[in-house]
């Protein structure tokens, strides 16, 4: 956002004195830290981060919304609301989707709704690939169904968790998974945060690109912490 504010701000797309929900990742604390936070735009193409719990965020009724993966977006998206600039010149169109009032937008404290019906039967978890990285043992599930909760449930039910990546483990961890042929499977924590995702969205680790909030379905397996 820091790189592309200049040109939101100058497209009328976000607005000098207002504020904005958003997602942070890889801030100091006091900037909002990881996760839900938001923005103040301030003159001069300006921008001050706030955690959630700031007094600045409570003001917030706009929430800036970010695509993972490849996005063809239709000519007016669904849901959004086109305002038109002064004719002066080019005309230029922007898009904001405006969060009702209605909805809490407290999502830290959201739970996973989704029931899993799953009876698979645990595997066999000496026959589960697996490997050690720092001191710690990691093991791979077949996924049995495409939602945060199954994923869970199917480490859970070969006496794991799902696995926690920090910025100092994803390499060790990422190439041992592509030794062993994998490259995109689900994980549970990223330096700790989890990103309150819930039913079929999930973190994703991919061994070239790194990791990002994705679909549960993206996910060939699911990587596995040893309790």
């Amino acid at each position: 956002m820091d790189i592309s504010a200049s040109v939101l701000i100058g497209n009328g797309f976000l607005k000098v004195g207002e504020s904005y929900l958003l997602n942070h990742l890889g801030l100091e604390d006091a900037e909002g830290g990881n996760g839900i936070g938001c923005i103040q735009i301030k003159p001069g193409n300006q921008l001050n981060h706030f955690p959630k719990s700031h007094p600045i965020c409570s003001m917030a009724r706009v929430a800036v919304c970010g695509f993972w993966g490849q996005q063809t977006l239709p000519s007016i998206p669904s849901g959004m609301k086109m305002t038109k600039s002064a004719p002066t010149g080019a005309a230029k169109t922007t898009t904001q989707k405006t969060v009702p009032t209605a909805i809490s937008l407290d999502i830290a404290t959201q739970t996973d709704l989704s029931v899993s019906t799953d009876k698979q039967t645990p595997e066999n978890s000496a026959n589960l690939p697996r490997f050690s990285y720092n001191g710690k043992t990691f093991f791979l599930v077949t996924k049995s169904q495409g939602t945060l909760s199954a994923a869970e449930n199917t480490c859970k039910q070969n006496q794991g968790t799902v696995a926690t990546i920090t910025t100092d483990s994803f390499k060790g961890i990422s190439d041992s998974l592509k030794k062993m042929g994998h490259s995109r499977l689900i994980i549970g924590s990223w330096n700790g945060d989890t990103y309150s995702l819930t039913g079929p969205s999930c973190l994703i680790l991919h061994t070239d690109y790194g990791i990002y909030p994705g679909s549960c379905a993206e996910g060939i397996s699911v990587l596995c912490q040893a309790k």
